[in-house]
């Protein structure tokens, strides 16, 4: 039975890229390979939560580019956009390509 391994985390602010627009967020990520047998990895992959100030963006699907830094950025598709009963917003993210962090 394949097992996972973390690779690495980040936490911080970062700017979701929807059509024309960028969105200011603050981001928990987790990156982690699946481990198929001892010494054999499969898998790579990246998820976490987002959130953001104000009314919630119409964001859900993707793919949208999720830039950590300049020269750091990943492709995300969004899901289970939470409007929540405080002011802002959340929602889950997962990678669609390689981890940027």
């Amino acid at each position: 039975m394949a097992r996972m391994r973390e690779t690495g985390r980040y936490t911080g602010p970062a700017s979701l890229e929807v059509d024309d627009s960028e969105i200011d967020v603050t981001v928990t990520l987790t990156a982690w390979i699946e481990v198929l047998e001892e010494g054999v990895d499969g898998l790579a992959t990246w998820s976490g939560s987002m959130s953001g100030p104000g009314p919630a963006p119409d964001i859900v699907g993707g793919p949208h580019t999720l830039r950590l830094r300049p020269e750091a950025s990943g492709q995300v598709l969004v899901t289970d956009l939470n409007h929540g009963s405080k002011p802002g917003w959340s929602a889950r993210v997962q990678g669609s390509d390689s981890c940027p962090f």
